[in-house]
C-alpha cells in the first residue's frame, strides 16, 4: 500500500491535470444544514489563508504556493501516515523544517545556502547529498560525488532535500549515511 503522506502534495497537481485534460468535477448539491460562504467545506474544495476549510480538513497546497493568496486543496489526510520517514521540506521561509504536515512548502533549491565540502567537490547545502564511494581496488583512493535524492535508487518517497532516515540503504546499497552538525549529509558506499 503506498502511504497517503505521497499523494498529498500532488493533490492539487492532478486536478489542474484533470481539468487540462478536458476533464471535469462533479459537486454535489448541498444537503440539509449545510452552510454557504466561509470555507472550503470538505475533501477537493478550494482553500487559502482567508477562506480554511471548514470541516477541520487540512488546507493542501502545491509546493511553491507561497504568496499570501495562494490557493489549495481540502484535503483529510496527513502526511504523517505510516510509511519511511520522507525527510524535511523546505519552508517558504526558506528554513528546513522536519514537520511532515508543513502546510506551505518551496523547492528545495529555496533552502540552498551555500556549499559544503564533499572530498575535492562541493555539493549544494539542503540539495545534494556528498556520495563516498571507498574500497574496490587495492590502494584506490575514495571517489566523492554530489547527488540529488533523486539520484538514488528506489527514493521516488523521499523529499527533495536529503535526509539519512530516506536515503540509507536505498536500492540495496551498501555503507553507511550520517548528517552534519548543519544537516548535511555524507553517505559511504563501500565497494568489496
Amino acid at each position: 500500500m503506498i502511504p497517503s503522506r505521497l499523494f498529498a502534495p500532488l493533490a492539487p497537481l492532478c486536478l489542474t491535470l484533470l481539468l487540462a485534460c478536458g476533464g471535469s468535477v462533479a459537486s454535489g448539491e448541498s444537503g440539509d444544514g449545510g452552510s454557504n460562504g466561509s470555507g472550503g467545506s470538505g475533501d477537493g474544495e478550494s482553500c487559502s489563508d482567508s477562506s480554511p476549510c471548514s470541516d477541520g480538513a487540512a488546507c493542501l497546497y502545491a509546493e511553491d504556493a507561497c504568496s499570501a493568496d495562494a490557493k489549495g486543496t481540502c484535503g483529510g489526510f496527513s502526511a504523517c501516515d505510516d510509511g519511511p520517514d520522507p525527510g524535511p521540506v523546505c519552508l517558504c521561509s526558506g528554513e528546513v523544517s522536519t514537520d511532515c504536515n508543513a502546510p506551505r512548502t518551496a523547492s528545495a533549491e529555496h533552502c540552498s545556502h551555500g556549499t559544503f565540502a564533499c572530498g575535492d567537490k562541493a555539493c549544494k547545502q539542503n540539495l545534494e547529498a556528498c556520495v563516498v564511494t571507498q574500497g574496490g581496488v587495492a590502494g584506490g583512493s575514495p571517489s566523492y560525488q554530489c547527488k540529488t535524492p533523486e539520484q538514488f535508487p528506489d527514493s521516488s518517497s523521499c523529499h527533495q532535500i536529503p535526509a539519512c532516515g530516506c536515503l540509507n540503504g536505498r536500492g540495496g546499497l551498501t555503507g553507511s549515511c550520517a548528517a552534519g552538525a548543519d544537516g548535511q549529509v555524507t553517505v559511504t558506499i563501500d565497494v568489496p
